[in-house]
């Protein structure tokens, strides 16, 4: 269930890239098509597959297929990844006077 949740999960995320992305129905089928390739492919080393963060796979789909990578989902605060303060360097708090 965890397995086809995630996969799930990838293929929506994925899919809506495709729809962006793709320059008509034939080619939105054609990557459609690579991206179930891709998702069989992935699940084979289940561990490894529900262990990765699915950032990492989205991106690795998206280049696998031809897709563009997608920049990094950023949280509610503007930081692309823990412990980044969305400032640039430096005390976010320091005075600008």
């Amino acid at each position: 269930a965890r397995v086809a949740a995630h996969q799930n999960k990838l293929s929506a995320a994925v899919q809506r890239l495709i729809w962006t992305e793709a320059e008509g129905e034939g080619q939105g089928d054609t990557l459609k098509a690579e991206l179930e390739d891709r998702l069989e492919i992935e699940v084979l080393d289940v561990e490894a597959f529900l262990a990765e963060p699915v950032e990492a796979q989205i991106a690795r789909i998206c280049a696998a297929i031809g897709l563009d990578v997608p920049p990094p989902i950023s949280d509610r605060h503007g930081r692309d990844k823990p412990g980044d303060d969305g400032g640039g360097s430096g005390d976010p708090w320091r005075s600008s006077g």
